[in-house]
């Protein structure tokens, strides 16, 4: 009844949640690739978050076949979690090419090449997660290694590394910046100033959406390092070194509680600590 209460209030949390951050990207001005994923990853976290609440009523209430279990309540809530951490792996991904070669971001990234790849990583991932339905005769330490590495693992140090570039980059654009002004007269710097003021309102908005995206991802970033790195020293060293018993089934229950309120978390931490989404956000709950 553990499981069923904590997925019970993520849902009443992450839901209506979730369902505002896809409203208020959605009445953006502006629409890119970078919106567009983070829409595709809101809806993913909801459906995530409705799968694991009927997972967790089937176990409470009914007794079914592990078939029937496996096919049709194990294989969406593990895929929707799954291509909701490969979704992330797709908005650093944008980012990075974005930040780090912006001369070349419309020669490869647009629209409808990110519903083309969204729509084929999804239905590789069902196929991949279908597969673990049929009998495999390994011990459960195994089990969980081979299923956390392409669902977790791997998505976790892709998305670390891709972080850490997109902050090293702006982190060097925001000193290259400060030296430029410093370095510059002040008939230079009215000038720049004047410049910059007279941009089109479009260019504005645009590069202001920019800067929000780039917020929201690296936040939405640093909460999945945080909520599954426990997790990956769980089935990276943990599980390994030691016999599979209660202590260790519990504690990895724990973990999996912890990388579920990824799910759940993001819209909060984006209304908190990224202004620009906190604006929309409120512009939308006015109307």
């Amino acid at each position: 009844y553990a499981l069923l209460s904590y997925t019970w209030l993520y849902c009443a949390l992450g839901l209506p949640a979730n369902t505002l951050t896809i409203i208020t990207l959605l009445k953006c001005q502006t629409r890119s690739p970078a919106s567009l994923l983070k829409v595709y990853l809101a809806v993913t976290d909801n459906t995530a978050l409705v799968a694991k609440l009927v997972e967790a009523n089937l176990k409470v209430y009914t007794v079914i076949s592990s078939s029937f279990a496996c096919k049709f309540f194990y294989v969406p809530s593990v895929t929707l979690t799954t291509i909701a951490n490969w979704t992330l792996v797709l908005i650093c991904a944008e980012r990075f090419l974005t930040i780090c070669c912006p001369l070349k971001r419309r020669q490869w990234i647009s629209v409808k090449r990110c519903k083309i790849i969204f729509s084929s990583m999804s239905l590789g991932l069902l196929l991949y997660i279908f597969g673990f339905c049929y009998p495999l005769m390994i011990p459960q330490q195994l089990f969980l290694l081979v299923q956390g590495t392409f669902m977790v693992i791997i998505p976790f140090f892709v998305i670390t590394a891709l972080t850490g570039a997109v902050i090293r980059v702006l982190h060097k654009y925001q000193k290259e910046r400060l030296c430029l002004f410093e370095n510059s007269s002040t008939p230079q710097i009215d000038r720049m100033l004047n410049n910059i003021a007279a941009s089109e309102q479009t260019t504005k908005v645009a590069a202001r959406m920019e800067n929000t995206l780039s917020l929201l991802m690296i936040l939405a970033a640093c909460l999945y390092f945080v909520v599954y790195a426990p997790y990956n020293v769980m089935i990276l060293i943990v599980l390994p070194l030691c016999s599979y018993d209660r202590n260790v089934s519990l504690t990895t229950l724990v973990f999996f509680i912890l990388a579920d309120s990824s799910h759940v978390l993001n819209c909060f931490l984006y209304f908190s600590l990224v202004k620009g989404f906190r604006s929309d956000v409120l512009k939308v709950i006015r109307f």
